[in-house]
């Protein structure tokens, strides 16, 4: 497992890779996004396993996470954010991938499916609903969003940022446990915090959420009026103590007739919203899987 420096489009992406022994590498490769506020390093409990399995894995920085991979058009929209996604796979592989995405890495997953389905051999979100159907349940359920109340915090700009950065971050580190479930992961919150003290990363990362509840904008429209069928076998995987999406958002979101290729719901007692840093042996059972039969 070692990071490589991947370059595509103009842009510059650290990836932290982990490769198959030649005798075990079965020619495909996993794709693992990463979330808010995070890194690739929340994979490395899953990267090995998967190595040991014939798969070779890549994780890389998301958009904006890293001061050499600011978006040049300062578009973080759910669609652009899912075509950028298309594109950093594709650069990370000459063929189809099983793609899993955790919080906005799942987000993102979900609109690079829609985007090009063909890149994509499986799909597996962590701790995501479906993000089509989540949006339309927002005003019919709006209980059921109650935990997202930072979601309203971030969208004013500049206290979001203030409010990130103050008194040694400690916002920064008090999201990370409260979405946890009480866990302490102090390498993966330094990690996280050296990027977004780089230039302009704090801001990128927070636009993800800024960009994503404009209502006038046609883009909004369009993901609510989404109803095309998902077009890859999915899994999907959360944990019963998520401080974000609890279980019932999930289950009100997960529609088995929007997956005609198939779709698994695990939800995983005792486990928060970080469940491939929690619990990754729990989520290792049926990733492996669920990958394993869409080859």
């Amino acid at each position: 497992m070692n990071w490589h420096h991947v370059e595509f489009e103009g842009y510059a992406v650290d990836v932290l890779i982990g490769e198959p022994e030649p005798e075990k590498d079965n020619g495909q490769t996993v794709v693992l996004l990463h979330g808010f506020p995070d890194s690739p390093l929340t994979w490395k409990d899953i990267i090995r396993p998967l190595t040991e399995a014939g798969y070779t894995v890549k994780a890389p920085y998301m958009p904006g996470y890293q001061n050499s991979y600011l978006l040049k058009h300062d578009d973080y929209r759910l669609e652009s954010l899912g075509r950028e996604a298309v594109a950093l796979c594709q650069a990370l592989s000459k063929g189809p991938v099983h793609l899993v995405g955790h919080d906005w890495g799942a987000a993102v997953a979900y609109m690079a499916v829609y985007t090009r389905q063909e890149t994509f051999t499986s799909f597996t979100a962590v701790s995501i609903p479906p993000i089509f159907r989540m949006i339309k349940l927002i005003p019919k359920r709006p209980l059921l969003f109650r935990h997202t109340w930072y979601q309203v915090v971030f969208q004013l700009r500049f206290i979001a940022d203030c409010l990130m950065k103050t008194n040694g971050w400690w916002f920064h580190r008090y999201l990370w446990r409260l979405w946890s479930n009480g866990h302490s992961f102090p390498e993966l919150i330094s990690r996280s915090q050296e990027r977004m003290e780089e230039p302009g990363v704090l801001r990128a990362t927070l636009r993800y959420y800024q960009q994503a509840y404009r209502p006038w904008d046609p883009s909004w429209f369009r993901l609510l009026n989404t109803d095309q069928p998902f077009p890859v076998p999915s899994l999907i995987v959360a944990g019963d103590k998520d401080a974000i999406y609890g279980p019932d958002t999930h289950r009100h979101s997960i529609v088995e007739a929007d997956f005609p290729r198939g779709v698994t719901f695990e939800l995983l007692p005792g486990v928060g919203h970080f469940v491939q840093a929690e619990a990754p042996r729990h989520l290792l059972e049926p990733l492996l899987k669920h990958i394993g039969r869409c080859h």
